[in-house]
């Protein structure tokens, strides 16, 4: 098996449900089964995940998803957004991005945003098995602390991290992703308390931190993936 195929079908598992979901579901369990790089208990939770959008009509998938990841910053799959938050530099940070994908001939359509996970793991998908990890174990903290989020909400969503935790080399990623302290998870669900619970959580990233925290040390150092690939 191609170990691009499991990057490709968690990214679509991250992707924004839509009306062809249903259809390939039985498609990406069969491509998780044959990755023997994950583990029983990852196929499990994986399997639970695409259980769950069986059951599920089309809306309540879109409804659910937005819910997950849309609602609030703690949960954002724009994985600048925790770095950088709104700031200027999250702008230079996508170019920088945009190129490292034309390494690899790979363009993005105008509503896709380079920084965004299922665009970041189509990308792994075109690189061999271990360019694939290394660039992965670039954004494994940011990886556990939306995994562990995702955890402490119960969402099966979590399968998805636990499993890119494993690919990254992590040999217990469900324990790990269930002590890890995520974002704080408000009793208050409403927009305003998710927003500000995750303005409470500093987020570092290859040695920068979350814009409404101030930096230990100046560095104008731009933030961008490991270096480009040959």
């Amino acid at each position: 098996m191609n170990p691009g195929h499991t990057y490709r079908a968690l990214s679509a598992l991250l992707s924004y449900p839509g009306a062809a979901l249903p259809e390939h579901l039985d498609e990406l369990e069969q491509v998780f089964a044959a990755d023997k790089r994950l583990h029983i208990e990852d196929r499990g939770a994986l399997t639970a995940l695409l259980d769950e959008l069986r059951q599920r009509d089309l809306m309540d998938s879109e409804s659910a998803y937005i819910d997950t990841f849309d609602r609030g910053s703690a949960a954002s799959l724009n994985l600048f957004e925790h770095v950088h938050g709104d700031s200027r530099d999250r702008g230079q940070a996508m170019v920088d991005l945009l190129e490292l994908y034309r390494t690899k001939d790979l363009e993005l359509s105008v509503r896709d945003l380079p920084d965004h996970l299922p665009v970041f793991l189509e990308f792994l998908s075109l690189l061999d098995e271990t360019e694939a990890k290394q660039q992965l174990q670039e954004i494994q903290h940011l990886v556990e602390t939306i995994g562990a989020t995702l955890t402490r909400r119960a969402s099966p969503y979590a399968a998805v991290f636990q499993a890119l935790l494993r690919l990254a080399g992590e040999k217990h990623p469900g324990q790990l992703l269930a002590n890890r302290e995520g974002a704080p998870v408000p009793e208050d669900t409403s927009l305003e308390a998710i927003d500000q619970a995750w303005l409470d959580q500093p987020v570092d990233f290859l040695g920068a931190c979350s814009p409404n925290h101030a930096p230990k040390k100046k560095s104008e150092q731009v933030i961008k993936f490991q270096g480009r690939v040959a």
